[in-house]
């Protein structure tokens, strides 16, 4: 019997690591001050790409989608200026976009395509299951991180300190063991 072929690129394994790592909400939330308002996988409309009307259109929205997020006046700001704004969060539970598998692929794709191109040093190296953890870390810390001290008291600071950590002992035991496939 031939042994069977897994590829990290399997849909169905990527989208369900990510749904059980991110979480999909169709309806737009506040998570703190410091984020944007947030749907789907964590998708922050302050953060890039999704700060803006073609971010969203290139990344899964479709184009009323986008600009129905983008009458809202919540692109590219943070909920800390939305509130220096005196801005109206009810209008945060007028985003909303559709519940369903079509929607969910739609927006999991460009994150996927995203991670793949940060990723491509990595795909023959790791199991796939490693993979699916690194394309959700990409896609939650916006790339690979940068040095930083994780023990700041910027969350944004530890959280892309801690991701570069993560890269830089992967990148450590790659070169210590070439051609290896590094398990879990």
């Amino acid at each position: 019997m031939a042994e069977e072929t897994y590829t990290p690129y399997l849909k169905d394994a990527r989208i369900k690591h990510l749904d059980a790592m991110e979480g999909w909400r169709h309806k737009a939330y506040v998570l703190n001050d410091n984020s944007g308002v947030t749907i789907g996988y964590g998708i922050d409309f302050s953060q890039p790409p999704y700060n803006t009307l073609k971010g969203l259109t290139e990344n899964g929205f479709t184009d009323s989608q986008a600009e129905a997020i983008m009458r809202t006046g919540v692109l590219g700001k943070t909920v800390k200026q939305l509130k220096k704004e005196n801005f109206d969060f009810n209008k945060v539970n007028e985003i909303t976009i559709p519940n369903t598998e079509e929607q969910k692929q739609a927006i999991a794709k460009p994150i996927f395509d995203n991670a793949d191109k940060v990723l491509a040093k990595y795909k023959d190296a790791v199991t796939p299951e490693v993979y699916n953890s690194l394309t959700t870390l990409v896609h939650f810390g916006g790339g690979k991180g940068k040095p930083g001290n994780i023990k700041s008291k910027d969350p944004f600071e530890r959280k892309s300190a801690a991701i570069h950590n993560i890269f830089a002992q992967l990148d450590k035991e790659m070169g210590n063991n070439p051609g290896k496939v590094l398990l879990n």
